[in-house]
This record gives structure tokens, C-alpha cells and sequence, in this order.
């Protein structure tokens, strides 16, 4: 978020900011220190920077490792750039 100076005259002010304030942050989903981001097999693919269908041929072939379980299955960025700079392709 931005470092902002307000000056506020009336309350109606100060509930305008707040109000400004907390739609913006409901705007950014919070970070949760030690989260690891999961991609879908679509964002994993454009991450990768190839096609859908040759990802899902990286999968089938084990070169990617999918986690999850039958149609909620995802991908952690940390493990694409292991597979990525380790030739997995």
C-alpha cells in the first residue's frame, strides 16, 4: 500500500478513508508468510511458458509432478522452476 498523508476535517472524512482503506486491501488477497502458491494446470503452463496440451504431456510423462487429487489436482511454482532448471522438460 501507498504511504498517504490524509488530512481529515470531519468524521464523515475519516469514514470516507477508512472505507477507501479497507476496499483496497479486500482488493489484494492476503500473504500468508510460508504459503506456497498453487497454480492450476492452465497458469502452470502459460508459467512455464508452453501449450496446455504439451504440459499435460510433461505430466503424463512424470516430468512435472501434479499434486492433489482426481479433478482438484495443482501445481507449486517452487516445484515447476526445480523441473524447469533441472532439464525435467
Amino acid at each position: 500500500m501507498n504511504d498517504k498523508t490524509i488530512l481529515l476535517s470531519t468524521v464523515a472524512d475519516l469514514k470516507e478513508a477508512f472505507s477507501s482503506v479497507i476496499l483496497e486491501m479486500a482488493k489484494t488477497p492476503p500473504v500468508v508468510p510460508g504459503e506456497r502458491k498453487k497454480l492450476n494446470r492452465a497458469q502452470a503452463a502459460r508459467f512455464c511458458g508452453v501449450s496446455y496440451h504439451t504440459f499435460g504431456s510433461w505430466v503424463r510423462a512424470d516430468k512435472i509432478k501434479e499434486r492433489g487429487l482426481g479433478r482438484k489436482n495443482f501445481f507449486y511454482k517452487e516445484d515447476l522452476i526445480e523441473a524447469l532448471q533441472n532439464g525435467d522438460k
